[in-house]
């Protein structure tokens, strides 16, 4: 890593966000850092600006960062993505690090270890948290696999428009139905899976070819 880097930030917390921004511009390396509250702000950014990395958030609301990940990894792939999280789940987790990111830093990392683990990316290295990597360690096969489940069409559709990013009030809106019927199907779901969030729900969805 010669030049300064070019850093891309994008979380939905502010405070979170304005602090790290703070923070990033203070190290001598860096010599930018822009910033994106959702993933449809951080695709635009992405678009018109180039950047060394992407520091995202997992769980967001318009567009998740399982949806932005998938996006970027494929279109910019020398663009070094680390993905932030309070830990959401296996699932989720083995999901992303599939897709092939680059690292994986939870939301209550030291200030140093941020550094450290950004630099190390930034050189070509992947960098994940110990409680990161210790999910990932175990493998895929040490999480209860799915038992074969019949989706139900009107169940199927809510699914989908959540793999999609829609929100409850949104896919009720497009559905005809009321969001408590949209949340009573995805908790159906989350039961049958074995999930504890949306993002995991999804992730699960898509790793094990339910849609």
């Amino acid at each position: 890593m010669s030049a300064k880097a070019s850093i891309l930030l994008c979380d939905d917390e502010k405070l979170l966000r304005l602090s790290l921004v703070e923070l990033m511009r203070k190290w001598d390396w860096v010599g930018t850092v822009d910033l994106a509250a959702n993933g449809e702000e951080a695709l635009v950014l992405l678009e018109r600006n180039p950047y060394d990395l992407l520091l995202l958030d997992v769980n967001m609301p318009i567009r998740n960062g399982i949806s932005v990940a998938q996006v970027v990894l494929r279109q910019k792939p020398g663009l070094r993505v680390v993905m932030l999280t309070n830990h959401d789940g296996d699932a989720l987790i083995l999901t992303l690090y599939k897709l092939g990111v680059h690292g994986f830093l939870l939301k209550d990392t030291e200030p140093a270890e941020l550094e450290m683990a950004l630099q190390t990316v930034l050189n070509g290295v992947n960098y994940f948290a110990t409680s990161i990597l210790a999910v990932i360690n175990k493998g895929p096969h040490k999480i209860a696999q799915l038992p074969d489940i019949n989706v139900a069409p009107r169940h199927k559709q809510v699914l989908e428009l959540l793999v999609k990013g829609k929100s409850p009030k949104e896919i009720a809106e497009k559905l005809s139905m009321s969001v408590n019927t949209v949340n009573s199907y995805k908790s159906d779901m989350m039961e049958l899976t074995r999930t504890q969030t949306t993002l995991e729900l999804i992730a699960y969805v898509q790793k094990n070819g339910i849609l």
